[in-house]
């Protein structure tokens, strides 16, 4: 199950910057990005560097990918 705190990263922090800044234009790019650096960190054993968030992602694969769509679909259709 997703967190509260990670949805709210989603919103707050991860989809602003990816589409604002980056220029992201599909949601399946931010999931890709995300899912690389969390790679990443478990290949470098750098697993240390993972915070609650980024364990609660790798845990909820599915969920967080789910969630990302329908997130980034609703900021479009404010747009």
């Amino acid at each position: 199950m997703l967190l509260q705190e990670t949805k709210d990263y989603v919103n707050d922090v991860l989809l602003p910057k990816f589409v604002n800044e980056y220029g992201y234009d599909s949601p399946y790019y931010v999931v890709a990005r995300v899912f690389d650096i969390i790679g990443l960190a478990v290949d470098n054993n750098s697993l240390l560097l993972l915070s609650r968030i980024g364990f609660n992602i790798r845990n909820n694969r599915e969920e967080f990918t789910d969630y990302v769509v329908k997130s980034f679909q609703d900021l479009e259709a404010e747009k």
